[in-house]
């Protein structure tokens, strides 16, 4: 009976597994067909379903086998490699399931997100009230819905997922600063709208270390594009202390997006301050901005996720 069981939970595990897969590419992948209505309950509800077996059913199985008599309880030690592997794929079903709602929440805001950081944005606040109101209705149906286990890791891709469009309209120039007063008002709004995403998301919830460095981050781009040309480099010196795999080019990316700075003195404060501070892994990091082309890729997504 207990082979039996095994089986079938191994069988189970699998075909879930590949339904969540299916499910993902079908509804969010590069060419997604249309959703069904209640497809974010769905999500949840499987992802609820794998902790509830990864947590009551797999420990009865084995509180079975240790009940064996001896001579038939080395046998069946046998069951205990089958039951660790099953808990690991139902943990990656449900962060699996996350990610197909985290997905779909960020493609109900992606129109909005994409406004981010441009002047319609700076004139107007209809793009972040949006994302905050959808960003509203979906956390409180989180925490109605959702195991307490599944909802922290959750809100923080939000999180990340969010924040991350705010560095990639930043690096992108969506608007061309035109004073100190622009720049200003520019990464003031910046600042203000992420701390106001942080204390929507993590509300109830404790600040994690990485949360509360993602947040830094942004508090770092802010200051160094705020400030005087004289103080770059102590402003670079005290970003590269709390984020040392942060590179020169890091440094750069958020140089360009000042008024003030061509790419003279851009290139200028990046060589005063490689002189300065050698990044150690500078050499290995791909070029996220060249001087007239932005290119958003592994490095500009970095920028927010310094380890």
């Amino acid at each position: 009976l207990l082979d039996e069981c095994m089986k079938t939970l191994e069988r189970f595990v699998t075909d879930y597994a590949k339904s969540v897969q299916q499910c993902r590419d079908l509804y969010v992948g590069p060419t997604p067909s249309e959703r069904p209505e209640l497809l974010v309950e769905y999500m949840m509800t499987c992802g609820n379903n794998t902790i509830q077996i990864r947590e009551y059913f797999i420990p009865q199985l084995r509180e079975k086998v240790d009940e064996l008599q001896p001579a038939e309880l080395v046998h069946y030690r046998m069951l205990e490699r089958p039951c660790a592997r099953a808990a690991r794929v139902l943990s990656d079903i449900a962060s699996a399931c996350n990610d197909v709602v985290v997905d779909i929440f960020m493609s109900d805001v992606q129109k909005h997100c994409d406004a981010l950081l441009t002047a319609k944005w700076l004139r107007s606040k209809i793009a972040v009230k949006t994302i905050v109101a959808t960003l509203t209705d979906y956390v409180t149906d989180f925490k109605d819905h959702l195991q307490r286990s599944l909802l922290s890791p959750l809100l923080h891709m939000c999180w990340v997922r969010l924040l991350l469009e705010y560095v990639k309209g930043f690096i992108a120039k969506r608007f061309a600063l035109k004073n100190k007063e622009d720049r200003e008002e520019y990464v003031e709004r910046l600042k203000t709208e992420v701390d106001e995403l942080y204390e929507l998301i993590m509300e109830d919830l404790e600040s994690d270390e990485r949360s509360l460095r993602l947040q830094s981050a942004i508090h770092s781009i802010v200051h160094i594009t705020l400030s005087k040309p004289s103080m770059l480099l102590p402003e670079w010196k005290s970003l590269r202390s709390n984020f040392p795999d942060a590179t020169i080019h890091h440094f750069e990316a958020i140089l360009l997006v000042r008024e003030d700075m061509g790419a003279k003195e851009v290139g200028g404060a990046c060589l005063r301050g490689a002189g300065c501070l050698v990044c150690a892994t500078a050499a290995t990091r791909p070029l996220c901005v060249h001087m007239h082309a932005v290119v958003v890729d592994v490095a500009v997504v970095s920028l927010v996720l310094w380890r």
